[in-house]
């Protein structure tokens, strides 16, 4: 065999420094980063989405825990939160809710992920506290139950209604819908096999089938948590979209024609279905409304720069047209469906409505949520106790 010369070696080597010169430094860089963000935030930047406060749950998977007081801090927005015993988001108080309704109470129950939640904000900044502060029933006082749960699906919370929320008892459901007005919703009292768990108070997605699943977490875990991207990112974002207020997001797309993305049968069934499922639930019919929650970027087409490297981003007007039929259809029809996405785009033009590296309302976003559903549920309890007399 050929002995390799001195030379080879020599660039071997000097190949082998230079990869482990430039580790170091970005390792060092990435340490540094992260110090930054401590130092400036008070926490760290992985505990911007990985946070404690989740426990098991044995009807819907997972909840967020009981009696928790948790100081959530970015570099957006301060917040605390607080539970009860039953795990619902409550004020400093954490009162307790009775499972037995006393008679002088009309109780709001609302459904829903994160938004619902109200994270990123103090618990008498959410929507969800909000919209009940500004109802009114006559002769009763409103109680809301915020059963919100960051990340968790719609029928994970149907499940729980129909095996411990009944008992509840509630006079009207406000159940939030994020995204995708189209998604199914129909409830079949199942949940898939392979759901999330909680470990030590994280929840953490179901473990990778194969090599390829565990590679893309890797990254993805990588892309959420490396201060080199995350201050990178605001870099560029501050290069990219610069001073950018506008909502109208013809800055990207020229007007399209209505689109019919949706099948209107396939819609009414899913929807219908969550309301025979509800009034199968509690032996009774209640009013539901649904609140859709659009992405950020449909609002502001600017903030596209967060998924535009991915490919897979919708069109910010076309999806505003899509959600536009769907409401007037669903409306048509009976069922009270209330998308915001036409009043956050007019308030957008004067601040953000959403956070700029968090997906989630500000304080002014939760404030146009509140102010443009109150009034259109407060019609919807006042024309249920018209139909009861």
């Amino acid at each position: 065999m050929e002995a390799k010369s001195p030379e080879h070696l020599t660039k071997g080597k000097k190949l082998l420094f230079t990869i482990l010169l430039l580790a170091f430094s970005i390792l060092l860089t990435e340490m540094g980063l992260q110090v930054c963000y401590r130092v400036t935030t008070g926490q760290w930047l992985w505990q911007w989405w990985a946070m404690p406060i989740y426990e098991s749950d044995d009807f819907r998977v997972y909840r967020v825990k009981s009696k928790l007081d948790y100081l959530h801090k970015t570099s957006e927005y301060t917040a605390r939160y607080y539970t009860n015993a039953q795990g619902f988001r409550t004020g400093r108080e954490q009162n307790a809710i009775s499972v037995q309704k006393p008679l002088n109470t009309y109780r709001i129950m609302y459904l829903g992920p994160s938004f619902t939640f109200g994270w990123g904000v103090d618990y008498e900044q959410a929507y969800a506290y909000l919209i009940s502060k500004g109802l009114h029933v006559p002769n009763k006082r409103i109680e809301d139950i915020n059963v919100g749960t960051p990340a968790q699906p719609i029928n994970y919370q149907l499940a729980w209604l129909k095996k411990q929320g009944y008992q509840y008892d509630p006079d009207l459901i406000v159940q939030t819908i994020y995204s995708d007005c189209c998604m199914n919703i129909t409830m079949d009292g199942t949940l898939p096999e392979d759901v999330a768990y909680v470990k030590a108070g994280y929840l953490y997605t179901p473990p990778p089938q194969n090599m390829r699943q565990a590679t893309h977490r890797i990254i993805r875990r990588y892309r959420r948590y490396s201060a080199i991207l995350y201050f990178g990112w605001r870099l560029y974002v501050a290069l990219a979209s610069g001073e950018e207020t506008s909502g109208t997001g013809d800055e990207l797309y020229e007007k399209p024609s209505i689109p019919d993305g949706c099948s209107p049968a396939l819609i009414l069934k899913d929807y219908r279905s969550y309301h025979q499922f509800v009034k199968s639930t509690l032996n009774k019919e209640i009013p539901i409304v649904f609140i859709y929650v659009p992405l950020a970027y449909v609002v502001r087409p600017a903030d596209i720069i967060r998924v535009k490297h991915q490919g897979n981003h919708k069109k910010p007007l076309m999806e505003r047209a899509r959600t536009k039929k769907v409401q007037q259809l669903l409306n048509r029809n009976g069922i009270h469906f209330l998308d915001l996405t036409e009043s956050l785009v007019q308030a957008d033009r004067k601040t953000r409505m959403y956070n700029l590296y968090d997906i989630h309302f500000t304080t002014a976003g939760n404030q146009v949520a509140t102010d443009t559903a109150t009034p259109i549920i407060q019609k919807v309890i006042d024309s249920s106790f018209i139909g009861e007399k």
